[in-house]
């Protein structure tokens, strides 16, 4: 179904467009898990996990509208950071995102072979858990003696549809090659992965820490694209 999808969709833009990029760009998310409970100590903190993701853009209109499909993966993860000398926090992920985005944008700068283009996106996401267990890990009490208790992790399998906004930047430096550049940021609101922190600090018992991962965070890529057409 999802091939499908994609060849319906690469034909429409085909059959628009006068001018088509092919793009491969690896990326960066720095994403921000949902704090349900916090931990004592919490600070706000984005983490970054690697990503990669295939793009195939058409310029229409004298090459100033923007429409596109691109695919994407990463491991979904989620963290939490707390303010201590010793232990800046913990993290884990056994979860697998994947993600198909149609995009739409219009040049405002095109010139000299540029054009920076904001853009929105509609993405369709697919969580897959890698294990079907949650996973337990252990504080060791030596990083930092205040915070000792069991760790949890609850991969989801989950689908979800996520609002974007962003900008592109396109540059034809030489001959059908293009350096591209993107950034973006994405609102989740299904999680994929729960994470519990059942702890005790300075050996009184707290309520039990979670956050939840949904997808929501920034996204930055850079990459070479050719003009296929």
């Amino acid at each position: 179904m999802k091939t499908r999808f994609l060849i319906v969709i690469f034909l429409l833009l085909y059959n628009l467009g006068n001018s088509q990029v092919l793009s491969f760009r690896p990326g960066q998310m720095y994403h921000h898990s949902k704090t349900i409970t916090p931990v004592i100590g919490q600070i706000r903190q984005f983490d970054n996990v690697n990503y990669f993701s295939i793009n195939y853009n058409h310029f229409i209109e004298e090459r100033k509208i923007q429409l596109g499909i691109n695919y994407s993966f990463f491991s979904g993860w989620t963290w939490f950071n707390v303010n201590t000398n010793y232990w800046r926090g913990n993290g884990s992920s056994n979860t697998s995102i994947s993600r198909v985005a149609l995009t739409g944008g219009y040049s405002i700068i095109n010139r000299h072979r540029l054009k920076v283009i904001p853009q929105m996106r509609i993405i369709f996401e697919r969580a897959k858990a890698t294990n079907s267990l949650s996973q337990r890990v252990y504080i060791d009490s030596r990083v930092d003696k205040r915070y000792e208790g069991p760790i949890s992790l609850l991969p989801l399998n989950s689908f979800q549809i996520l609002p974007a906004l962003g900008v592109d930047l396109d540059w034809n430096f030489w001959w059908r090659l293009h350096f591209v550049y993107s950034t973006y940021y994405a609102w989740g609101h299904k999680p994929f992965q729960k994470y519990y922190f059942e702890y005790t600090y300075d050996g009184v018992p707290q309520p039990t820490a979670e956050w939840h991962s949904d997808g929501t965070g920034w996204f930055f890529s850079v990459g070479l694209g050719i003009t296929m057409f």
